[in-house]
């Protein structure tokens, strides 16, 4: 994780794979939505949220930025 703030009523996150091979990122917490945004900050994929948890699959050397809401 490289970043994490508030924005727009969301938590926001930033995160890299910072590794050669694909990889999975694992958001864990009272997490109850969550969705990829672009560098901008604009909505994209919808992630599924099971018992607090959202899971990203991030290619090698990649940059993901996502928002999220807790109970």
């Amino acid at each position: 994780m490289t970043s994490l703030r508030l924005r727009d009523g969301w938590t926001e996150t930033r995160m890299v794979a910072q590794c050669a091979h694909p990889t999975t990122a694992v958001l864990r917490g009272d997490l109850t939505e969550a969705t990829r945004v672009d560098l901008r900050g604009h909505p994209g994929i919808p992630l599924d949220v099971h018992d607090g948890t959202a899971t990203l699959a991030l290619r090698p050397w990649e940059i993901a930025t996502v928002r999220f809401r807790t109970s």
